[in-house]
């Protein structure tokens, strides 16, 4: 299996958490840029769902991107308009040829 250029059509940045500290000295959550890199994004569809009193609508997605070492589901993807992806899911292709990303966002995160 492999990857065509021509398929990787967007950028992507993969950001991890980090833990800073505030000039008071109170550990704060921030993201820190991984990498930035070309993908495919397949729009799979919306889900809803009852949490805490609410319906919460979901979009969902998969990216597609080359191969590349230590990309996990604690980390997130960030588009060029700022909208952001939680990533739900990984799964390999191939024998380390790419990655499908199954990501979500919530409405209140970037749309």
């Amino acid at each position: 299996m492999m990857i065509r250029a021509g398929d990787l059509d967007r950028r992507i940045t993969i950001q991890a958490a980090t833990e800073t500290q505030t000039a008071s000295g109170f550990p704060a959550k921030t993201w820190a840029d991984v990498a930035t890199v070309w993908c495919r994004r397949l729009d799979v569809g919306a889900r809803e769902r009852f949490e805490a009193g609410q319906d919460l609508a979901e979009r969902v997605a998969k990216f597609t991107i080359r191969w590349r070492p230590g990309v996990t589901t604690k980390q997130r993807l960030v588009e060029p308009d700022g909208t952001i992806w939680g990533i739900d899911g990984l799964a390999e292709i191939g024998r380390r040829v790419g990655i499908e990303i199954t990501a979500s966002i919530q409405p209140d995160e970037g749309l």
